[in-house]
């Protein structure tokens, strides 16, 4: 805890800043993330941690917090790219490369698999743009980029 209030004092006091996104890589509170021990919110991680990745599993380095301020996201609902995918309705940045396997992948990117900003895989029925007041968010640092899992879903950071 003490580590997470010295980055949130280096990002701006509070930790609350007036920018109108959420960048990619930020999660949003209550977002599961799948530790060595299980799913794990992500307000609930520390220093440490250790997260399964595409690539095993790896420590997290580093924490930060913030508030966003009528923030821009993607709603993707519950099961919206298949069976538990996501695991439950879930807000992400529209610019979150998210990994899918599936039509959009070979329709998006002409591949089988591909990384690919929520925003281009909103249908404004199930998958949509929103807006909300105000999102704490965290971002999560390792040794290297990754692609790790929350609420199922294999996502860059």
């Amino acid at each position: 805890m003490e580590e997470r209030s010295r980055q949130r004092q280096e990002n701006g006091g509070s930790g609350t800043q007036g920018a109108r996104a959420v960048l990619a890589g930020e999660l949003v509170l209550d977002t599961p993330v799948l530790t060595l021990q299980g799913p794990v919110k992500v307000q609930d991680l520390r220093l440490g941690d250790r997260v399964v990745t595409r690539n095993g599993a790896r420590q997290i380095m580093a924490i930060a917090a913030r508030t966003v301020a009528l923030a821009s996201v993607v709603r993707l609902g519950e099961s919206t790219l298949g069976v538990d995918l996501p695991s439950q309705d879930l807000l992400l940045s529209p610019e979150q490369p998210v990994l899918v396997r599936d039509w959009r992948a070979r329709a998006l990117a002409g591949a089988g698999q591909a990384l690919v900003p929520a925003g281009r895989l909103a249908d404004d029925a199930f998958i949509r743009p929103e807006s909300a007041v105000s999102l704490q968010v965290f971002r999560l640092t390792f040794d290297a980029p990754t692609v790790f899992f929350a609420a199922n879903l294999e996502l860059a950071g």
